[in-house]
């Protein structure tokens, strides 16, 4: 991925593959920033994937709370 102006590039990278940081003259015009992070990632179930004994978290009262929250 080329650098550019006020541009964010996120790469989602497979276990293994080396992390690099493309080089920027020293001459480049305006300031930057090289900012590193990681994220874990939880997979989703689908909702036809459910088994049988669990419920849809909705249907536990949560909107019943929600209702308080609003008189204030």
């Amino acid at each position: 991925m080329p650098a550019g102006w006020n541009g964010l590039s996120v790469v989602l990278r497979d276990r293994g593959v080396l992390r690099f940081v493309k080089y920027v003259s020293r001459a480049a015009r305006g300031d930057r920033w090289d900012v590193c992070a990681e994220f874990g990632v939880e997979f989703w179930e689908e909702e036809g994937d459910e088994e049988d004994g669990e419920e849809d978290d909705s249907e536990d009262g949560d909107e019943e709370e929600d209702e308080d929250d609003d008189e204030y």
